[in-house]
């Protein structure tokens, strides 16, 4: 499966989309991961998701990290979000937006994310990050279900 990953700003209201660009594996077709989320209905819940991130600038831009809390790394917790649930399919779509006007001045810092254009930005990675990685966790489980049940064989008796 290859995921879309889109990003805008229309308006100062920052925005990411995480879609399916296309089925399929190297080991897997495209229609046998098609089947695959049809005979394992799934669901990304935002629920069971912790939209928290370390964050870090490199060059001018945020950038999701798994360094360590420092002077040039911050913790990022999206603000509360409306529980969505969204199966797991060819039509899968998952979008976060945030207004610059919506940001709280306090998850503006001095070091690392100085503005809330960055906040923003942050968010929208921490979103990006944590849904993707909860999508891949979803594909594993699958796979590792069922991977070589299904088909047809005829045998000689």
């Amino acid at each position: 499966m290859n995921l879309k990953i889109e990003t805008d700003i229309e308006n100062s209201i920052f925005f990411a989309r995480i879609t399916i660009d296309s089925l399929g594996t190297e080991s897997m077709s495209e229609d046998e991961e098609r089947e695959m989320l049809r005979n394992f209905p799934s669901r990304v819940a935002y629920r069971s998701l912790t939209f928290t991130r370390n964050v870090t600038i490199e060059g001018t831009a945020p950038v999701v990290t798994e360094d360590s809390l420092s002077d040039s790394v911050v913790e990022v917790t999206l603000p509360a979000m409306t529980n969505r649930e969204i199966l797991l399919d060819a039509g899968f779509c998952a979008e976060y937006r945030i207004g610059v006007s919506r940001i709280a001045d306090t998850a503006v810092d001095d070091t690392v994310l100085t503005s809330k254009e960055l906040v923003a930005q942050a968010y929208c990675l921490v979103f990006i990050d944590v849904v993707t990685e909860a999508i891949e966790e979803i594909l594993t489980e699958m796979r590792q279900k069922a991977p070589n049940f299904e088909g047809e064989e005829i045998i000689s008796v």
